[in-house]
């Protein structure tokens, strides 16, 4: 079974990415996949330093992911520019994973599932939803600001939508005991 599990963003998506690996489940994290990329495949660097020039690199010449982030989530250009180069990287790498790795199942992490029209490529969706104070408290954990937390929330479809589209809606809005007592319920619904 291939599932897909969103969500917005400080809603705790990893959080329950590993728990569904706890219980045996094969998974993948596409925002992982895109870092390693912007980190390591020197085709995308190239493309990127043309882009934007060397104010997205660190002193020591390797791309700066938070300068990206700066750029792209002030303006939508450069988002969407973005998002056409990296989004069928990521998508061909978790498939590739998934063919080397038989397991009977996977959950794959997209954030963007239902904004990129993906799910048509799983059997089931998952939302992990928790109200927007408890997001921008955990993005602020983070490091990120309460614009910038507004600024990337403002790139993804309201929770609202997410919800309506997927199949099953996690909360993320109590404790972790409560968190994976959905999760095991969950699982035992798709078995």
């Amino acid at each position: 079974m291939l599932i897909g599990l969103t969500g917005g963003i400080g809603c705790g998506k990893s959080t329950v990415l590993s728990l569904f690996k706890e219980f045996g489940f094969g998974t993948i994290d596409c925002d992982t996949i895109g870092a390693e990329l912007i980190e390591k495949d020197t085709h995308l660097q190239k493309e990127l330093l043309k882009r934007w020039g060397k104010a997205i690199l660190k002193a020591n010449r390797e791309v700066d992911r938070k300068q990206v982030a700066a750029i792209v989530f002030r303006n939508t250009e450069e988002l969407s520019w973005l998002e056409g180069i990296l989004h069928p990287m990521i998508h061909s790498a978790w498939q590739q994973k998934v063919a080397a790795h038989l397991k009977n199942s996977w959950v794959i992490e997209v954030p963007l599932l239902f904004e990129k029209n993906l799910a048509h490529l799983f059997e089931q969706t998952i939302c992990v939803t928790a109200d927007k104070n408890t997001c921008i408290e955990r993005l602020a954990i983070r490091g990120l600001s309460t614009d910038d937390a507004q600024r990337r929330m403002a790139c993804q479809f309201p929770l609202e939508v997410k919800q309506e589209q997927a199949s099953f809606v996690i909360s993320n809005n109590g404790t972790s005991a409560f968190l994976r007592t959905q999760v095991q319920k969950l699982i035992l619904l798709l078995s």
